[in-house]
């Protein structure tokens, strides 16, 4: 099973603007999800003029992923290197968990 996965809330927002959510939602096909930084965002959107369709999209996507320690931690290490490539060491990553396929 594909997943559609969406890092943003950019294409949710240009459905919202079309007023094609329907649309999305045929697309995802019930294999859409979202993390819980975009669906913070999207509610945040919905509460803007003309984007109220944006609500649909927990209906779409269902509850958001949170991200488990390891990837909390793999992106700490991946911020202080950016903040200070020059003198970070280079960061080893954990291994990260199981993705769902």
């Amino acid at each position: 099973m594909a997943v559609l996965l969406f890092p943003d809330n950019t294409v949710l927002i240009n459905f919202a603007i079309l007023n094609r959510m329907d649309l999305l939602e045929r697309l995802a096909n019930g294999n859409g999800r979202w993390c819980a930084t975009v669906a913070a965002e999207c509610d945040a959107s919905a509460r803007q003029p003309g984007l109220a369709t944006l609500a649909e999209a927990t209906n779409i996507f269902g509850p958001p992923w949170f991200p488990d320690t390891t990837e909390l931690q793999n992106t700490q290490l991946l911020r202080d290197e950016l903040a200070s490539p020059a003198i970070a060491p280079t960061a080893t990553l954990v291994r990260p968990r199981h993705s769902p396929s």
